[in-house]
């Protein structure tokens, strides 16, 4: 079988060599390394261009969910209100059908083959499968997603990531896990986080409650606070963590007083939403009844 070759952004930057998945391995170009330099993270962060590949971090290279595409998916419209989603969704006819339209933020006609290279944090991490949920392993948690995002000294990224941490509490997306939380890796090398998406809310499903990554060490979604959400951006290095959540917040609250939901939406969730939200806005757990 021919080796695969790994092209990005209209250059060959390598190939996946060997053919069992426990021995094959990914081989940079010279070609890579001389137009995005030795070391080059811009395929993935777990995967730099390196002249010979360190043996150390071979797993990584294997992991199955290495960085292919892109990203359609779907998001609370609560999250563009508040900053982290920076693409149209809306509701279309078609016929007699009603359907979601999602505008896709990894295409763009001013790069090579019209596509965005992204990575989402499981790949970054090295983490695969069920891993992208943080009490499998430990591999993924939001404490280490901040530094990958953060570690070209990209501190808006890492706030743009509490504002998603905050408005996903707040509409009660459970499953923010580590492939729901992607970076774009631009032409030039650097990389910022990716637009908010699968930013959906949970809570009136049938499931456990608990958050696929911890918010300062707490996992149940009801019992988590304004002072958790503040305290897991402050761990980050978040400066201005309290003013962030202040600001998310109160962007929430203001869009579901004003909405009006879709004919077919769950009865009940304008209703939650806008208790999460003001419960975490007065210092209370989220789900608080009082």
């Amino acid at each position: 079988m021919a080796d695969l070759r790994i092209e990005l952004y209209g250059e060959l930057v390598g190939h996946l060599v060997g053919t069992h998945r426990r021995t094959f391995d990914f081989v940079a170009t010279k070609g890579a390394i001389e137009k995005f330099g030795l070391g080059s993270t811009i395929l993935s962060e777990s995967i730099p261009f390196d002249l010979i590949a360190s043996r150390s971090r071979a797993s990584r290279r294997r992991n199955p969910d290495l960085p292919s595409g892109g990203s359609w998916r779907t998001t609370c419209p609560a999250a563009k209100a508040a900053g982290p989603l920076k693409f149209d969704s809306w509701i279309e006819e078609f016929g007699t059908t009603l359907g979601l339209v999602i505008e896709r933020y990894d295409r763009a006609s001013d790069f090579p083959r019209g596509r965005i290279h992204q990575e989402d944090m499981n790949q970054a991490l090295g983490a695969s499968k069920n891993e992208k949920y943080q009490e499998y392993g430990g591999k993924v948690s939001l404490k280490r997603i901040a530094a990958v995002l953060g570690r070209n000294g990209d501190r808006a990224s890492v706030e743009q990531l509490l504002k998603l941490v905050t408005v996903s509490q707040a509409v009660g997306n459970l499953d923010m896990h580590g492939k729901n939380i992607s970076m774009i890796h631009l032409q030039d090398g650097s990389t910022k986080i990716a637009p908010a998406y699968d930013v959906v809310p949970q809570t009136h499903l049938a499931s456990d409650g608990r958050m696929a990554l911890a918010i300062n060490r707490k996992y149940v979604h009801a019992a988590i606070t304004f002072d958790d959400l503040a305290a897991e951006g402050q761990s980050w290095g978040v400066r201005s963590a309290h003013e962030i959540v202040t600001t998310a917040l109160e962007a929430v609250d203001g869009f579901v007083r004003s909405e009006t939901p879709v004919e077919k939406a769950y009865a009940g969730l304008q209703d939650d939403i806008a208790k999460f939200t003001r419960n975490l806005l007065e210092g209370r757990a989220t789900g608080s009844t009082a």
